[in-house]
């Protein structure tokens, strides 16, 4: 799209955007403000934490502290900063929760802001596990067994007679399963009797539960593809690439992550969110079947980047900055470049798999293969052009050692 002396509003075409930030305090958010960074945006971030090492990135113009707790009251306060600004603003919520309530009240944003999110049926439909799985088998998308669960009675029936292994996962993830789970974001069952163990009531952290059958296979054979969709929802942009490690092992978030040539999951992410009318920046994960090979899609995500999107840009691909500049009508063929092949890793994640005592295997072989053919190499924090992000972490590490051979100390005397 070719960029304008002046967009459709007003605002100047070559004015500085400002870009808003949710999540400033995770890594997500850090790689959406280095993405929006680099495609000549002023970025705020919010948060509601007090510190984080994300904040010592100089991609931040300002971090603002949240008074608000709740997703709506958020969006309310966030867009009443808005409304304080002066000029073109995007807006790139990084959490389910806000993309839903933020394409809620998308239509009310003062015309100075704007964002890149699909219709909120849109949203609530692939958010919703339970309208999506019956959405997607409906139009023949694969996608494992899935059985929705609404209270404690639903699971004790379910699991008679389903299939284990079996994967359970809150329909969306509460602050309340966030703080009872705050690493795993889906459980691994291997029998009913896994459901006795759990440490916390299920249906006091989350009000419904997804119980799926589980696809046979390692942290590596989840593979996914990124994408930016336009209004007609027609993909623009995208990325392909597979998790080499998760954290925790199996069913967690990445750890690392590597780039593809999928023309395959391209195809299939780009049919499924053109038949759910998507727009905006959206995901899809799959999974492949260490039986046959073929893709179950496991996750879609939209409205927001998700954790590994920074390894689209760091392989040529700045989808997030594609979004903002998309949404204000101007030129982004620069935020596109000759594909380079990459790695990209989570160190706290990286961190926690070291000194863990995990019996799942890392498949060292394939992690090796695709560091030797990488050309190019970054961490959710480690970055050449922003080091001081990575020493945070650095910092929280060594306080931790000395913790540690403290109490090791006091425990010898």
């Amino acid at each position: 799209m070719n960029s304008s002396k002046r967009d459709a509003n007003g605002f100047g075409g070559t004015q500085t955007i400002t870009a808003l930030v949710t999540g400033a305090h995770h890594p997500t958010g850090l790689g959406s403000a280095r993405a929006l960074r680099a495609a000549g945006a002023r970025v705020i971030g919010f948060s509601e934490c007090a510190d984080s090492p994300s904040f010592r990135s100089r991609a931040w113009s300002d971090i603002r502290a949240l008074s608000a707790r709740s997703p709506r009251a958020v969006a309310e306060e966030i867009v009443s900063f808005a409304e304080s600004l002066d000029g073109p603003i995007f807006l790139l919520p990084t959490e389910d929760l806000l993309a839903q309530e933020f394409s809620r009240i998308q239509n009310e944003f003062p015309e100075q802001l704007r964002a890149s999110l699909p219709a909120l049926e849109t949203v609530e439909l692939l958010l919703n596990k339970t309208q999506f799985a019956s959405w997607a088998s409906e139009r023949d998308f694969p996608i494992p067994k899935t059985v929705i669960l609404n209270s404690d009675e639903a699971l004790v029936e379910a699991i008679e007679d389903f299939p284990f292994p079996a994967i359970l996962k809150p329909l969306v993830r509460t602050a309340e399963w966030q703080k009872n789970s705050p690493l795993q974001k889906a459980l691994l069952l291997e029998g009913p009797g896994d459901i006795k163990s759990l440490s916390f009531p299920l249906f006091s952290a989350a009000p419904a539960y997804v119980l799926s059958e589980w696809i046979a296979g390692a942290d590596s054979d989840v593979h996914y593809c990124l994408s930016f969709l336009d209004s007609e929802s027609e993909m623009v942009a995208s990325f392909t690439g597979r998790k080499l490690l998760q954290f925790p092992r199996l069913t967690g978030s990445t750890a690392v992550c590597g780039d593809t040539d999928d023309p395959g999951l391209t195809a299939l992410t780009a049919e499924l969110f053109k038949a759910a009318g998507c727009t905006g920046l959206a995901s899809l994960e799959v999974k492949r079947s260490a039986q046959d090979g073929g893709y179950f899609i496991t996750e879609p995500t939209v409205g927001r980047p998700n954790l590994q999107s920074p390894s689209a840009m760091l392989s040529g691909v700045n989808l997030v900055g594609i979004a903002m500049r998309h949404a204000w009508g101007r030129d982004f063929s620069d935020l596109v470049a000759p594909r380079r092949s990459c790695m990209w890793f989570e160190e706290q994640a990286v961190f926690q798999i070291l000194i863990s005592r995990s019996r799942v295997p890392i498949s060292r072989r394939l992690i090796a293969s695709q560091a030797l053919r990488s050309r190019r190499f970054a961490g959710a924090y480690l970055a050449l052009s922003d080091p001081a992000p990575f020493l945070g972490v650095l910092g929280i590490w060594l306080r931790q050692a000395w913790r540690w051979v403290r109490r090791r100390s006091d425990l010898s005397k």
